[in-house]
C-alpha cells in the first residue's frame, strides 16, 4: 500500500510540473503593419527634402507676385496723384484767370467812369477837354491789364514808362479813380501790387529788401493822389506792407491745414 501511495503521489506531482500548452493567436504588432507613405499637399508622394524644396518654390512664386502687386499698386498712386495735380493745377488756372478776368471787368468799369469826369478834375491833366480821348483810352486800357503787378520786372516795366508824359498823366488818372473806388491807401495799393510781390519790399529797403520809398509809382503818382503830409502817407504804407504779409500768412496757413485734412482722408498729401 506505501509503494501504491509513493507511486502515484511521484505520478501526480509529475503532473503538476509539466506546464500546459497555450493557445496562441496572431495579433498584429506595429511593426508588423506597412508603413504608409506621406503625400504632399500637392497629391505627390516625396519625400520630406522634396516636400521642402516645392514649399520654397512656391514661396518664391507667391513673393513675385505680391512684389508685381506692390508695383503695380505704385504705378496706380502715381497715376492717382498725377491725375489729382493736373486737376489742381486747371483749377488753380481757372481761378486765376477768374481773377483776372473780374479785374478787367473792374477796370473796365473804371475807365468808363473816367471818361465822364470833367477836365478840370485833374490838376495835372491836358489843357483842353480831351484829356481821355482815344489815344488816353488805350493807355489806360494798357494800364488795367497789367495791374496787380506780379513780377519785379512788372514794376520796372511800369517805372520806366512812368518817364513818358502821357503815361505819367494817364497812371494818376487810373490811381484817382482807384482812391474814389477804395478810398484808402492800402485799397489802391492791394490793386497795384500782389501780396506775393510784396513780400519782397518794405518802406526803407531794411534787411536786405527792395524799398518802396524810391518807386515812383509810390512817391510821386500815390503819394500826390492822396495828399497826405509825408509822415502820414509813410505810415499809411508801412500799414500796407503788415496787412500784406499776415494776409500771406493766413493763406499759408489755410494751404498747410488743407493739405494735412487731405492727407487724413486720403492718405496722401
Amino acid at each position: 500500500m506505501d509503494d501504491r501511495f509513493v507511486q502515484s503521489t511521484s505520478k501526480d506531482s509529475k503532473a503538476k510540473v509539466q506546464p500546459t500548452a497555450r493557445k496562441k493567436f496572431h495579433a498584429s504588432t506595429p511593426y508588423e503593419r506597412q508603413p504608409s507613405k506621406s503625400k504632399t499637399f500637392c497629391g505627390y508622394e516625396n519625400d520630406p527634402s522634396e516636400n521642402n524644396t516645392e514649399a520654397l518654390s512656391l514661396l518664391k512664386i507667391i513673393i513675385k507676385k505680391q512684389e508685381s502687386l506692390e508695383k503695380r499698386i505704385g504705378q496706380i498712386e502715381n497715376s492717382v496723384f498725377n491725375t489729382e495735380s493736373v486737376i489742381l493745377k486747371d483749377i488753380i488756372q481757372r481761378s486765376q484767370a477768374m481773377a483776372k478776368n473780374k479785374n478787367i471787368r473792374e477796370q473796365k468799369v473804371i475807365l468808363n467812369k473816367s471818361k465822364n469826369i470833367p477836365c478840370s478834375g485833374y490838376k495835372k491833366a491836358h489843357s483842353d477837354c480831351h484829356t481821355f480821348g482815344e489815344i488816353e483810352d488805350v493807355t489806360l486800357e494798357e494800364i488795367a491789364s497789367k495791374f496787380p503787378l506780379v513780377t519785379m520786372d512788372a514794376i520796372l516795366e511800369v517805372e520806366e514808362k512812368l518817364n513818358i508824359k502821357q503815361y505819367n498823366k494817364s497812371m494818376v488818372a487810373f490811381v484817382h479813380k482807384l482812391k474814389d473806388i477804395c478810398n484808402s491807401v492800402d485799397g489802391v495799393l492791394r490793386r497795384i501790387f500782389t501780396d506775393t510781390l510784396m513780400q519782397n519790399f518794405n518802406w526803407d529797403g531794411r534787411w536786405g529788401k527792395t524799398p518802396l520809398n524810391t518807386l515812383k509809382i509810390i512817391n510821386q503818382i500815390v503819394f500826390e493822389t492822396f495828399q497826405t503830409d509825408t509822415k502820414t502817407f509813410e505810415l499809411n504804407v508801412k500799414k500796407y506792407v503788415e496787412l500784406s504779409r499776415n494776409r500771406v500768412k493766413q493763406k499759408a496757413r489755410l494751404h498747410t491745414k488743407n493739405r494735412k485734412r487731405q492727407e487724413f482722408y486720403l492718405g496722401y498729401p
